[in-house]
């Protein structure tokens, strides 16, 4: 909801939301603020488990010529909107990312917890192409939507699967747009809060968590 009020202010810009089998209310809540945002919001649901699934589903739904992408568990800074524009409209990159910063909403960060842990940062970076063995991250991420198409979308193998943790699918994403010849670009000052869920409190998490990272 946060993000509406970013996206009101430019021309051509819609929201779609992707359930992908949430437990809540989300088709309740999208419903309501529909009601207060007419023609901002879409709502689609995709039965299919899995991050990947649900960011593929949503560049095959989409209408306009770039595809933005935030998780649901981000808020982004009150520049997102108009900062991907401005680089959208420079023509310099053909998919392009920027970092996060840890949010911890909920209490009970233990003392052990890392500090890096749910933060890409990006400070010292500048803005250019990204190094050929890193890769944009999902959860702020835009591309042309006809290059997505060409890619095939997000590997369903790969990546969060409900509450099993999963990574790697932006990796093979961004491999197969640089195989297609795909300027991939980083923005530093593109930035999102990452909300740390309570689960990545425990240990066990983090044992699975670096478990699926090999």
């Amino acid at each position: 909801e946060r993000l509406l009020p970013l996206v009101e202010k430019e021309s051509g810009v819609t929201v779609l939301v992707v359930d992908n089998n949430s437990p809540d209310n989300t088709a309740d809540t999208v419903r309501a603020v529909q009601e207060r945002y007419p023609g901002l919001l879409r709502y689609v649901h995709e039965p299919a488990q899995g991050v990947a699934n649900a960011r593929t589903r949503g560049f095959r739904e989409a209408t306009a010529e770039w595809v933005g992408y935030l998780d649901d568990d981000t808020h982004p800074h009150a520049n997102w909107v108009s900062r991907s524009l401005e680089v959208i409209r420079s023509g310099d990159f053909d998919a392009f990312g920027g970092g996060y910063l840890p949010w911890h909403y909920y209490p009970g960060k233990p003392d052990w917890f890392p500090e890096g842990t749910s933060s890409l940062n990006m400070e010292g970076k500048k803005y250019g192409p990204m190094p050929a063995d890193e890769s944009a991250w999902g959860g702020n991420m835009f591309c042309r939507r006809d290059l997505m198409g060409r890619t095939g979308g997000f590997d369903p193998a790969a990546g969060m699967q409900g509450d099993k943790p999963g990574y790697g699918e932006e990796n093979l994403f961004c491999d197969a747009l640089r195989a297609l010849g795909a300027r991939i670009g980083q923005v530093p000052d593109l930035l999102v809060d990452h909300c740390v869920m309570p689960v990545k409190y425990t240990m066990r998490w983090h044992f699975a968590s670096n478990f699926a990272k090999g």
